[in-house]
């Protein structure tokens, strides 16, 4: 299990408080839906959209066993906190984010440096798994190995 129940119920009442801060918690990210918080265990909470939170959690089960060669995936949880809330808790991948590249074109090469240009390895995940919201900001490359931080699209 990734997280605990505790601490996902903590970030969820520091994205709802409007405090924006509490001890020990980092808000590292934002999405259409949904912001990420860097907890005191080092574990990513993902609060806002419990649908959101609910289709990563089904996409992670699926992910996990079908990703194209050269793909990886963070581990996660749902952590469940009432009918209509959840929150997913997630690995820390502390990989490199690369440029898109998204404005090259015809693509320039310069990407192939980690094995494969953006646009193509972009296109073989969609294909392979139906994800759609495939952008650089949504992985990190770790080990050569592009690993997957949002996968809720």
């Amino acid at each position: 299990m990734i997280g605990t129940r505790e601490l996902a119920q903590a970030a969820e009442r520091l994205h709802y408080s409007g405090e924006g801060h509490l001890a020990g918690f980092e808000r590292i990210g934002a999405g259409c839906s949904r912001d990420a918080y860097l907890g005191p265990d080092g574990v990513v909470y993902k609060v806002g959209d419990d649908d959101a939170n609910r289709d990563e959690w089904d996409n992670f089960t699926y992910l996990r066993d079908n990703l194209p060669e050269g793909w990886g995936v963070a581990a996660c949880t749902l952590h469940y906190l009432d009918e209509h809330t959840s929150v997913i808790a997630m690995e820390y991948i502390a990989g490199e984010e690369i440029d898109d590249h998204y404005s090259v074109d015809p693509c320039n090469e310069t990407c192939k440096g980690w094995g494969q240009c953006v646009c193509d390895a972009y296109s073989d995940l969609t294909r392979a798994t139906g994800l759609y919201d495939v952008h650089a900001g949504n992985f990190r490359v770790l080990d050569g190995i592009r690993v997957l931080i949002d996968y809720a699209a």
